[in-house]
């Protein structure tokens, strides 16, 4: 199982597969979020999901991977809207954060939560709490993998007022 996890990791960072180092370069998180938008927001319509965006403006340029930054907004909104399988919302919000040193994105639904006793395993590959056939349990462990490559972290609580679930990704900026 670890090799077949190796070879996932592998493959999810292709742009990178020549080297062992991200590709970081100056990058506009506000526009990542703006591109997962464009390209999930159809099919998440489709399931009853709408997607509002809290975008702080204007954010600095965060020092990251843009290919494998991408790949971790997808990764968490297509995990909010199956978290939501009857419909729901998914707020996407951006800001800068404490001594102006990092910049937040918080991916938070209107689902189930994430059960704390879970909270510990839900980055662990193949981990899942979805039925059978549902789902591999590698997004959340790949969205982990990409942040942390880039000089970030992934991490998850509750929603507002203990509902749903709020995914928050910490970019360092480019100093």
């Amino acid at each position: 199982m670890q090799q077949k996890v190796r070879e996932l990791l592998d493959y999810s960072r292709a742009e990178t597969a020549d080297t062992d180092e991200p590709t970081l370069q100056p990058t506009d998180v506000n526009v990542l979020v703006r591109k997962t938008e464009a390209l999930l927001g159809p099919t998440l319509q489709h399931q009853r999901v709408s997607i509002e965006l809290a975008l702080g403006e204007p954010l600095p340029p965060a020092f990251a991977d843009p290919h494998a930054l991408q790949q971790v907004f997808v990764n968490l909104a297509n995990n909010a809207a199956q978290a939501m399988s009857g419909g729901g919302t998914l707020t996407i919000a951006t800001a800068l954060g404490p001594a102006a040193a990092t910049i937040h994105a918080t991916f938070t639904d209107t689902g189930p939560g994430v059960p704390a006793a879970d909270r510990e395993r839900i980055f662990d590959p193949f981990f899942t709490t979805k039925g059978a056939g549902a789902g591999t349990g590698l997004g959340l462990a790949v969205a982990r993998h990409l942040a942390v490559r880039c000089g970030g972290s992934l991490s998850v609580a509750d929603g507002p007022h203990n509902r749903g679930a709020c995914f928050r990704v910490v970019i360092p900026i480019l100093e």
